[in-house]
């Protein structure tokens, strides 16, 4: 009798002996497991704290993909951008930065931005094109091919504008930089119309103004030799195919004069010389 009970002691003391040890080894595996995780955790940590961080910006073409030159130094471009150098690379989001650099950096027409490990990011940008000028109780404002104002100032060169058109409005409700120029919408189309037709026929690049103050009397200056007189908004495809005959007649010439395409409009135009 008291052999049997001896015996059955020992195996529950035997039995609890090998649950201490799983217990113990399961205790330790969880241990090691735990101790690998935070390793990994403060590698990946370290890694993103010291090794990514923000140390150059490259500037691409979006539609090439080879890197330009901007109006903008590579400060002003991390400033508007709301990048600071030694920042963690992945603090901020690439929505913000556009949001960012749209607001601050007007030349800046659109814009992408991707991360370049460890340390670079890379901005896929459109650039808006200087097309337009306005003078403004002595301001200068330049405008891109979509009205938008692109800057401003007091004191613009001659150089900065000399291949730049010249607009003369007879209103203009708002001129702020950064936001589209505030004009009635009916001028605001047949500039665009007009512009647009001077492109298809290979002339936009001579014209330096445009003056839409009276739009039944819309006149142009075609280089430094021409002035234009195109009449009224309509029809300004078949005008300005008129214009381009008559000086391309004179071309080589010193003929210069007033273009009139109203006056005879449908036959062959006039040139009154000055």
């Amino acid at each position: 009798m008291h052999e049997g009970k001896e015996v059955k002691t020992e195996e529950k003391m035997f039995d609890k002996i090998v649950k201490k040890k799983k217990s113990t080894s399961l205790r330790n595996k969880i241990i090691a497991a735990l101790a690998v995780v935070v390793i990994i955790v403060l590698g990946v940590y370290l890694c993103f704290d010291k090794l990514f961080v923000f140390k150059k910006l490259v500037v691409v073409d979006a539609d090439t993909g080879k890197q330009i030159t901007t109006p903008y130094s590579q400060e002003e471009l991390c400033n508007g951008m709301g990048l600071k150098k030694g920042m963690k690379l992945f603090s901020k989001s690439e929505k913000d930065i556009v949001n960012e650099a749209k607001y601050n950096l007007t030349y800046i027409k659109d814009i992408e931005i991707s991360r370049k490990l460890p340390n670079t990011y890379v901005a896929e940008v459109k650039l808006a094109k200087e097309r337009f000028y306005l003078s403004i109780n002595g301001t200068i404002y330049i405008l891109s091919d979509d009205l938008t104002v692109l800057e401003s100032g007091n004191s613009v060169s001659e150089n900065r504008i000399e291949n730049l058109i010249l607009l003369r409005l007879s209103s203009v409700k708002g001129c702020v930089t950064g936001e589209k120029l505030k004009i009635d919408e009916e001028t605001e189309k047949i500039l665009l119309e007009l512009t647009g037709v001077l492109e298809t026929e290979k002339a936009l690049g001579n014209i330096r103004m445009i003056d839409l103050c009276d739009k039944f009397d819309i006149s142009l200056q075609y280089g430094t030799k021409f002035y234009v007189k195109l009449g009224d908004f309509k029809d300004f495809g078949n005008k300005i195919k008129m214009m381009n005959e008559i000086i391309k007649d004179k071309a080589g010439t010193t003929a210069s004069g007033t273009i009139d395409v109203v006056k005879d409009f449908g036959k062959t135009g006039t040139l009154k010389k000055f």
